[in-house]
Formats: structure tokens, C-alpha cells, sequence
């Protein structure tokens, strides 16, 4: 007469973060005045502190004349979208979607997937003239 038993146990680990998470570095290089016919670009490609996966960008703006700034607002929220979800550290704002005369400060908030995040702004002006 032989009895088997089978069983098993049922264990959790919680896993802790790092004691020193690595936290992003934002380097956002944008000009500060654009001409009438300028594209704008807001590069951030030089970021670091992704934690060896890639990184979540979200850019927003603030403008002058806020009904102005819905165009530049919509291109941002698209380029927030890419990528699953996770942005861009770059983004092109085409020169139609921005108003002459308009001034705009742009936030970039990057995250990594600790969760630490880091943001830096920036102020460009479209020029009423040729730059």
C-alpha cells in the first residue's frame, strides 16, 4: 500500500527598485525665435536616463494667444501618440500651424520605466519676418 502526495507551495516575492533609480537627463534644443516661413523643430534626441528601455517623451505648450495655439497643440498631442504611446524626442511643427507674432513655451516631461521623469521647458517666438 504506498501513498503519494502532491502539493505545492504558493510563494511571493516582492521586488524593490533600485536604492539609486537612474533618472532622465532631458536635453531639448529648440531655437528661440523662428522666421515667418520656419518649420519649428524640438529636438530632445540627446536625452539620457532611459534605464535601458526606451524612454516616454510628452510634450505640451503654453502660448500667448491660446486660440492660436490649438494648431501647435494637435501636432504635440500627435507626436504624444507615437510609438505605442511613448512620443518622440523629436517633433517637426510645421510653420503653417504656427501664427506669426505668436510666443509659445513648450514643456517635455521624460520618463522612464522606474517612473522617474524629468521635465525641462522652452520658449521660441515666430517672428512677424524672415529669420
Amino acid at each position: 500500500n504506498a501513498y503519494a502526495s502532491l502539493f505545492a507551495m504558493n510563494q511571493s516575492i516582492t521586488i524593490l527598485g533600485p536604492d539609486k533609480p537612474t533618472v532622465p537627463t532631458v536635453t531639448f534644443n529648440a531655437p528661440q525665435a523662428i522666421g515667418v516661413c520656419d518649420d519649428l523643430t524640438l529636438d530632445a534626441s540627446a536625452s539620457q536616463g532611459s534605464g535601458g528601455r526606451d524612454m516616454t517623451f510628452n510634450y505640451t505648450v503654453k502660448c500667448s494667444n491660446a486660440d492660436a495655439c490649438a494648431n501647435v497643440t494637435a501636432v504635440l498631442d500627435e507626436a504624444n501618440k507615437v510609438n505605442g504611446g511613448t512620443g518622440t524626442h523629436t517633433v517637426m511643427i510645421p510653420a503653417s500651424a504656427i501664427s506669426k507674432g505668436l510666443k509659445m513655451e513648450f514643456k517635455l516631461t521624460a520618463s522612464n520605466f522606474l517612473g522617474e521623469m524629468t521635465s525641462r521647458t522652452t520658449s521660441v517666438e515666430k517672428l512677424g519676418y524672415p529669420a
